[in-house]
Order: structure tokens, then sequence, then C-alpha cells
């Protein structure tokens, strides 16, 4: 795992990262690779790492910062109602910021934000 993730990481930038530890999350399944939860000594690094995603083309490889579960929970049921719009419309494209969840059409035209509020679990349009 630690080649894999310094492979990755060189993609990101080419620059050496100290990594602390790194293990699987989940149960194994045949439903596909479980994902890595990859700890790093410098805060500086994960910085690093967040910013420079994005050099990763069109990899299957997805970087986010760890979450809490509520925070997991939060984005599930933003996801979910996402692909209910995507039924509607096959052309669209979800992005989160700042815990909204942004409705992406076309060249990345925001559409529709949709935020959850957990105290009424129910998902308003802003």
């Amino acid at each position: 795992m630690l080649e894999a993730v310094d492979g990755i990481f060189s993609k990101l930038g080419g620059k050496q990262i100290p990594i602390d530890d790194i293990f699987r999350l989940g149960k194994a399944s045949q439903r596909g690779p479980r994902p890595l939860l990859v700890k790093l000594l410098r805060n500086l690094d994960v910085k690093f790492i967040l910013k420079n995603k994005k050099n990763l083309g069109k990899e299957k490889i997805f970087i986010d910062k760890d979450k809490s579960i509520q925070e997991r929970a939060k984005e599930k049921k933003l996801r979910d109602e996402f692909n209910v719009l995507k039924r509607a419309d096959n052309g669209i494209r979800m992005a989160f910021s700042k815990g909204s969840l942004l409705v992406l059409k076309g060249g990345g035209v925001v559409i529709k934000t949709l935020s959850y509020d957990e105290d009424q679990d129910v998902i308003h349009q802003i």
C-alpha cells in the first residue's frame, strides 16, 4: 500500500510526503477496492495534497479530507437527492462546497444549491 500511495503522491507534485500510517476502511467485499485512510505527519502536506489533487486528471482516484460520521451522513443525504435529480436530467454534475451540494450544468454553471438541515431532517434549496 505504501508504494501505491507514494506513487499517487508523486503525481500530485513530485515532492516526498512523510506518511504516519495507512489502513483500509470497511470490510472486504466484492464491490471493489476499499478506501484507504492515509495519516500524514504535517497539516501542511494535507493542504498540499488537497490543493493538487486535480493533477490526477481522469484517474479513478478520489482524495478528500477525513470527515466525521455526521458529515458523511449529511453528504449521503445530499448525494441521494442529487441522484433523484440526475435521473430527470443526465447532463448535470455535482460538487460539494462548504457543506452544501452544488448542482452544475454545462460548463460548470451552478443551477441549484442544496443544503441539509439535520434538525428538521429536510433538504433545502438555497
